[in-house]
């Protein structure tokens, strides 16, 4: 669909679909979270950089009619990662990363009947998660902004329950998220360069999470607060000029592993200390890099129900 006029109309009926389909909740508040990640890094030519990574989110506080069976809600959220750095040049992910969605949640759960005179034990016949289908507007920059890009279109998200990730199935279902739609080069100092115009392309993001913890009462409980989390992502464009695919070419792969140890409760906002290392691609880092993060997770907004992207 080449058409811009096509792709306006296909958004639109997209949106129109949403939200006919969905049942919207009585909306009782909105809630923020803000955390802080004081580092240090180091790329793969050893060069060292200090600062902090930030990630803010903001998403609905909503009542849901209760259901038996498969309760849905539209949903709506935003979130922003950036970074503060001595380098920027140094750093192997995105300087700023910011995006917005709206679509229908459909919480795979199951629950029994239950009336006054006999209610069982365990109301949850069975809980496999929950899956989104929306629209997201996206925008990702580098770390010296010389190459910056926006994008828009339809994403699927699945992320099974928060329980898994102390047991077994953590280690073989992840979470899951499908993103296609339309992207353009705000600013792009590598088409500058070939002298190719700043022109839309298409893009299909697939992306994989795990996230494994020790919470067992079988594991020693000094490691009981180790958590594990692997991340892979996948991106390929379309409709590229031909100086751009033979310059950094149409897919690119990232991906991150860390280590983090929770610390106890009474540090309040300090969540734990964590150690990441990360290699690949990212569409204003075309050219890919690698590094190490070693860092420490500062909790400074409120709790709740907190989605993050796999």
């Amino acid at each position: 669909m080449r058409d811009p006029a096509a792709r306006s109309r296909a958004v639109a009926t997209a949106v129109a679909l949403l939200i006919v389909a969905s049942s919207p909740p009585r909306r009782v508040d909105a809630q923020a979270t803000f955390d802080v990640k004081p580092l240090l890094s180091r790329n793969e030519q050893g060069d060292i950089t200090f600062g902090a990574r930030w990630a803010a989110t903001v998403e609905p506080t909503t009542e849901t009619k209760l259901a038996l069976s498969y309760p849905r809600e539209t949903w709506w959220g935003a979130r922003g990662e950036g970074a503060w750095l001595s380098s920027a040049a140094g750093s192997a992910e995105p300087l700023v990363d910011a995006s917005a969605e709206f679509g229908l949640q459909v919480l795979l759960l199951k629950q029994h009947a239950c009336t006054p005179a006999h209610c069982p034990e365990d109301l949850v016949g069975f809980d496999l998660g929950y899956v989104v289908l929306g629209l997201e507007v996206q925008g990702e920059s580098d770390g010296t902004a010389i190459e910056t890009m926006g994008q828009a279109g339809g994403v699927f998200l699945y992320r099974p329950p928060f329980s898994w990730s102390s047991t077994g199935v953590g280690f073989v279902v992840p979470t899951f998220s499908l993103g296609v739609g339309a992207a353009w080069p705000l600013r792009s100092a590598l088409r500058a360069a070939l002298g190719v115009a700043e022109e839309q392309y298409r893009r299909t993001d697939v992306a994989f999470g795990w996230t494994i913890r020790l919470e067992r009462n079988w594991v020693p409980k000094g490691l009981q607060p180790l958590r594990f989390d692997a991340h892979l992502a996948q991106f390929t464009h379309g409709d590229l000029e031909q100086a751009i695919v033979d310059s950094v070419g149409t897919r690119g792969r990232f991906v991150a592993f860390d280590v983090g140890y929770a610390l106890p409760e009474r540090t309040r906002h300090v969540r734990d200390v964590f150690l990441r290392w990360s290699e690949g691609k990212h569409s204003t880092l075309p050219t890919g890099r690698k590094g190490w993060l070693l860092g420490v997770s500062i909790a400074l907004g409120s709790g709740g129900r907190h989605r993050e992207a796999p």
